[in-house]
């Protein structure tokens, strides 16, 4: 017997295959769309101190919309968040002594990057008094200014650990950025005379006051 076939009804062997392949790479596309958009509007437009310090405190990373004026509270940071400064300016209470330790802004195993995305004018942070303790984690300055002209102490002060760790804290400043102290820029400072697992890398400028001697990194 003779067998017939039923070619002229038959669907191309390759044809499903390449359709279903063009539907997933453009949900693939639109996948990386949303996600890109996600990571866009995460991070959060505010306006004054309370805005920031409770966005920062629970982990969401902000940018400035307005300068801002300080209040005596530091804002604790133990979640990885950005500052954006967006071209305005912090600016702090003065410290009550020479000797007040009160930072604005403490870093207690979090991890902070401040950035200034701005490009019509400089976005800082300025205080009369020290503006970060790192006591332990992660601070990045990419860009913007850190601006300490208190004689009492540093504009940034890190704290290592008293038992012999790695990675411990970690300060980086990007070459687009600069931190001025008027006693230091950074300081090292140290729990029962130890301070492992510190580390400083620095591309961009520190500026010591040159009358009161002030130094770069101590």
């Amino acid at each position: 017997m003779m067998k017939t076939g039923c070619t002229g009804t038959e669907r191309p062997k390759n044809g499903t295959g390449g359709l279903r392949r063009v539907v997933l790479a453009l949900a693939v596309l639109l996948l990386t769309c949303v996600l890109m958009a996600g990571a866009v509007s995460a991070e959060i437009s505010v306006g004054n101190w309370e805005d920031l310090k409770n966005n920062l405190t629970t982990g969401n990373s902000v940018v400035l919309n307005d300068d801002i004026t300080a209040n005596d509270q530091p804002i604790l940071i133990d979640k990885t968040v950005t500052l954006n400064l967006n071209g305005h300016t912090i600016t702090g209470t003065p410290a009550t002594s020479a000797t007040d330790q009160e930072p604005m802004l403490l870093i207690n195993g979090g991890s902070l990057t401040i950035q200034d995305s701005s490009l019509s004018k400089d976005g800082a942070i300025d205080r009369n008094g020290r503006i970060i303790r790192l006591n332990q984690g992660h601070l990045t300055v990419n860009s913007g200014t850190i601006n300490s002209y208190h004689e009492g102490g540093a504009a940034i002060s890190v704290y290592g650990s008293s038992t012999d760790v790695e990675n411990y804290a970690s300060v980086t400043i990007g070459k687009d950025a600069t931190v001025i102290g008027y006693q230091y820029c950074i300081n090292i400072g140290h729990n029962n005379s130890k301070s492992y697992g510190v580390s400083v890398s620095v591309s961009g400028k520190l500026i010591g006051n040159q009358t009161s001697g002030g130094s770069a990194l101590y």
